[in-house]
Order: structure tokens, then C-alpha cells, then sequence
């Protein structure tokens, strides 16, 4: 029960987060290929059971490569593709840097 709430907490903040980067692009039209990747975080997220497949790890890479993408979508990348049973400490920092971000949506406001 308390990975199930964890694991919805953190799909949450995750989608906050995707939508500031949306608003981002190109002036508040969304940028296909962000939104697709978004999706495809949250959805593997929303997947994981202990940590990501071989396949989610593939897909997470191939967001974090992706140098056309924001860099805090590739950050939260990297960071889904490290969870084994819970973040890791570097997924940790990561998340708190993204979060600490002016980018980042204010959570007040939401």
C-alpha cells in the first residue's frame, strides 16, 4: 500500500512537472515529440514493479540521449531509469534540482 501511494505521488508531481515543460515550448503549443516522451516516463512509472524492464530502461535512455528534448525531461529520464525498489540517492538529487528549478512549476498554484 505504501508503494502504491508513493508510486502515485510521484506520477503526480511527474505530470506537474511535464506541464510546465509544455507550456514551455514553442510558446504554449506543445511540442510533440516532449509531450510523447512525458508520456512515456509517466507511463513506465506508473509500470514499474521494483524497477524498470529492459525495455523501459531502452526507452528511458533513448529520452536521455535525446539532446532535442529539455533537459529536466532527460534528468527525470535518467532518474526513472535508476529506481530499483526505491530512487536512488543520485535520482534523489536529481529530482530535488528539477524541483528547485525556476522552471519548475510553483506547487502553490496547482
Amino acid at each position: 500500500m505504501k508503494i502504491t501511494l508513493i508510486r502515485k505521488l510521484t506520477a503526480v508531481a511527474l505530470i506537474a512537472l511535464f506541464s510546465q515543460f509544455s507550456l514551455a515550448q514553442g510558446a504554449g503549443v506543445a511540442d510533440e515529440a516532449t509531450m510523447n516522451a512525458g508520456k512515456q516516463i509517466v507511463d513506465i512509472l506508473a509500470s514499474i514493479n521494483h524497477f524498470p524492464s529492459d525495455a523501459d530502461k531502452a526507452a528511458l535512455a533513448d529520452i536521455a540521449g535525446n539532446d532535442a528534448l529539455p533537459e529536466g525531461l532527460r534528468n527525470m529520464a535518467t532518474a526513472v531509469s535508476s529506481i530499483s525498489h526505491a530512487a536512488s540517492a543520485e535520482a534523489k538529487a536529481m529530482m530535488a534540482s528539477i524541483q528547485a528549478s525556476d522552471t519548475a512549476p510553483d506547487r502553490r498554484s496547482c
